[in-house]
Order: C-alpha cells, then sequence, then structure tokens
C-alpha cells in the first residue's frame, strides 16, 4: 500500500509502469512459492505418517530418503520465499528513500531509469 501510494504520486510514467510491473512479478513469484511450501509440508507430513508413526513430527534426522528430500526442498522453499520478500522490501526502501527524494528534488541528469 505505502508503496502504490508512493507510485500516485507524480513520477515518470514509464518508471511507475516499470516499478508496478516488478511487483507484480514478485507478488505472484511469492505466492506461488507459498502454494508450493504449503503442498510440500502437507506432503511431508503425509509422508512422515505413513512412514513411521513412532517418529516426532519435527525430527531433524528422518530414515526414509524421501521424507528427507521433502525437508531439504521445504526448507530451500523457504529461504526463497524470505530472500523475495527482502528484496522486495529494499526495493521498497529504495524507492522511498532514493528514488523518490531525488525526483521530488529534480536533480538533472540522474538517469531513473537504468
Amino acid at each position: 500500500e505505502e508503496l502504490n501510494l508512493m507510485l500516485d504520486e507524480k513520477q515518470d510514467e514509464p518508471l511507475r509502469a516499470e516499478t508496478l510491473e516488478d511487483l507484480e512479478f514478485y507478488d505472484s513469484n511469492i505466492e506461488s512459492l507459498n502454494m508450493e511450501l504449503q503442498q510440500l509440508r502437507e506432503m511431508t507430513l503425509l509422508s512422515s505418517q505413513s512412514s513411521s508413526p513412532v517418529a516426532p513430527p519435527g525430527s531433524v534426522y528422518t530414515e526414509n530418503p524421501e521424507q528427507r528430500m521433502l525437508e531439504k526442498r521445504t526448507k530451500v522453499i523457504e529461504e526463497l520465499l524470505q530472500t523475495e520478500r527482502d528484496y522486495v522490501r529494499d526495493l521498497e526502501m529504495c524507492i522511498e528513500h532514493i528514488m523518490v527524494p531525488l525526483q521530488q528534488a529534480q536533480i538533472p541528469n540522474i538517469d531513473f531509469e537504468g
């Protein structure tokens, strides 16, 4: 929301469109990674219930190689999600603290598009 409000202010239209497109792309990535993570969690839970009812649900080591692969994949996707969130946060910070003030100051000879 905050970023959208900033984008509504007077800005270069191509830059605004590109920024919105980037944000939509990253939101889409985060959403699809969240769905995949949820599916992996469900598969991990089902796999652990069917293969070893004795093992605790959060156990670090599992005898079943398929279960271990699912757990590793889940951790990788969680890391990707966090990386995407951090990147979007950093982009928002750059826009808020660098690009918008420079555009408001109307400093000449600065390329805001690349």
